[in-house]
């Protein structure tokens, strides 16, 4: 597989409070990402100091086909995005590029 090239970042801030029917819900969106060889890498990371949202998710992938793949393919991740998103509070989506030093 080649190196991947982009970084699809989402913050978001979670609703308050947790319910069941939230913590199923990014369960089960959690564990269909990590099934997928297409998203070869994720991080997520909550709290800390600074920012506008209290949590981010990092999607590391290939090209701009791969993104496209995310919000427009038949996948299990583009069907199930949405059902995760709509119970975020508030969600910001950015695209950052790989820098490669020479």
């Amino acid at each position: 597989m080649s190196e991947s090239e982009l970084y699809l970042i989402i913050e978001f801030d979670w609703p308050e409070p947790i319910t069941k029917e939230l913590a199923s819900t990014v369960r089960n969106f959690h564990d269909i990402i990590k099934s997928e060889d297409w998203i070869q890498a994720t991080v997520a990371a909550s709290g800390g100091i600074g920012g506008d949202y209290s949590s981010l998710w990092v999607f590391e992938i290939q090209n701009y086909a791969t993104l496209d793949k995310f919000f427009h393919g038949t996948n299990p991740v583009t069907e199930n995005f949405p059902k995760w998103a709509d119970l975020m509070t508030k969600m910001k989506i950015s695209v950052k590029e790989k820098v490669k030093f020479l």
